[in-house]
């Protein structure tokens, strides 16, 4: 491991200069984990944004301090923050909050790099940069343990109490939820913007299965170029697709790479067939793309998911 620059936390430190620096030349992913108020938090809220390319895989967990499911300490600007998450998971990211009495601050930039910040002093913080591999497969399971335990509330529904059940809901998700969370989109449809990755995810395997297909979500730390596997029985035979949900923001539109390379994906693993599901819409050239293998590919855009939703509401009110 060898250190790198150190100084204060202020937006022309050698610290901020030298995250930039290792950011910018992210080619895959970017995951990272920090506290409220935090470096790392921070300068991803505030600084990355405007720097990193959207298109890659970007995870972060802020991990309020306190108990599991017991937050003591309350957010400077809180709504600012929450606010600064939303836009962030808008754009394609996926941010998530828990209580937990773990402190942490360190990125992981294309699973093998590792940035660590250390307090030298109360005013001066250092970048510790490694490349060895026990490290980066250290920060890799700790990221993979945080972001999926089911057992850590999320931050949220703990400090919100205000009434939303709604948000708490999604943000805890079970069937009850999942349902409510249909009715709220059947009433206003641009909702589906609002949710993180995942939580799209969720809707669109809850969804399918009220189609009647058998649905497993793949593991949330990683996929092989799919979420899900969604089987429906047939009296001649089962027909297996794989399932690729993007959860976009409404300017933001799914590429033909996207489609091309689920079509791929397909292919070596033997399936009848892929869907891909957005919360946007489809380039034109994904659209031809589908259209040339219309028996194996499926597209579904923001105009799909409320035909779906409407019409799964209005079968449970009949």
């Amino acid at each position: 491991m060898k250190a790198g620059s150190e100084g204060p936390n202020g937006p022309g430190s050698d610290f901020t200069r030298d995250l930039i620096l290792r950011i910018v030349g992210a080619h895959k992913s970017i995951e990272w984990v920090g506290t409220p108020g935090g470096p790392i938090t921070t300068f991803m809220l505030q600084t990355a944004g405007y720097m990193v390319d959207n298109h890659l895989l970007i995870r972060g967990l802020v991990l309020i301090p306190g108990a599991r499911g017991q937050a003591s300490t309350e957010v400077p600007g809180e709504q600012e923050f929450l606010e600064a998450i939303s836009t962030h998971n808008s754009y394609g990211w996926e941010i998530q909050t828990r209580a937990s009495a773990i402190d942490a601050e360190f990125l992981v930039i294309d699973g093998d790099l590792v940035l660590s910040v250390v307090n030298a002093s109360p005013s001066r913080r250092m970048l510790r940069v490694s490349t060895r591999q026990d490290d980066a497969a250290g920060a890799r399971e700790l990221f993979g343990v945080l972001w999926r335990d089911p057992a850590v509330l999320e931050y949220e529904s703990i400090a919100a109490q205000s009434g939303d059940d709604a948000r708490r809901l999604v943000l805890l998700p079970s069937e009850e939820a999942l349902d409510q969370l249909l009715i709220q989109l059947n009433r206003n449809p641009a909702r589906v913007h609002s949710l993180t990755a995942r939580e799209f995810e969720q809707l669109v395997a809850r969804i399918l299965d009220e189609l009647g297909f058998e649905v497993k979500l793949t593991p949330i730390t990683r996929d092989g170029g799919y979420d899900m596997i969604a089987r429906y029985r047939t009296p001649s035979g089962d027909v297996l697709y794989l399932v690729e949900c993007k959860r976009y923001a409404p300017e933001r539109t799914v590429g033909i790479s996207v489609v091309r390379g689920l079509y791929g994906v397909i292919v070596d693993q033997c399936a009848t067939a892929g869907m891909v599901v957005t919360s946007s819409r489809f380039s034109l050239d994904a659209r031809k793309f589908a259209a040339r293998h219309q028996y194996k590919m499926n597209l579904h855009d923001y105009d799909s998911l409320q035909e779906w939703v409407r019409s799964l509401v209005d079968r449970r009110a009949g």
